[in-house]
């Protein structure tokens, strides 16, 4: 079974060097991500969904399909097009004035 699967990924790996093949990966790989549920029940289920999550990042990265920049960016909360700002930064850790 083992020699199957590694037969599998290199397989994929090679037509994912095709750009046309590679889309119609990413479209049926895409289609298995995990789902983040609406609400979480427990601490148990989230980090069930966080585990599915890193190894469906990383079959994506094994298998070429996605980038490193991909990945992080469709798991960051904020766009990396947007700025980053730090609200009274200086105020927060500022030494007292004697």
């Amino acid at each position: 079974m083992a020699l199957l699967r590694q037969a599998t990924r290199a397989l994929v790996k090679t037509r994912a060097t095709d750009p046309l093949q590679a889309e119609r990966l990413r479209h049926a790989v895409w289609a298995k991500a995990p789902r983040m549920p609406a609400h979480f029940k427990s601490a148990a289920q989230v980090s069930r969904f966080k585990r599915a999550q890193r190894e469906f990042d990383q079959v994506l990265l094994d298998l070429a399909i996605a980038s490193p920049q991909a990945i992080q960016e469709r798991n960051s909360v904020v766009s990396p097009r947007r700025t980053i700002r730090m609200i009274n930064f200086d105020q927060a850790h500022a030494a007292a004035a004697v």
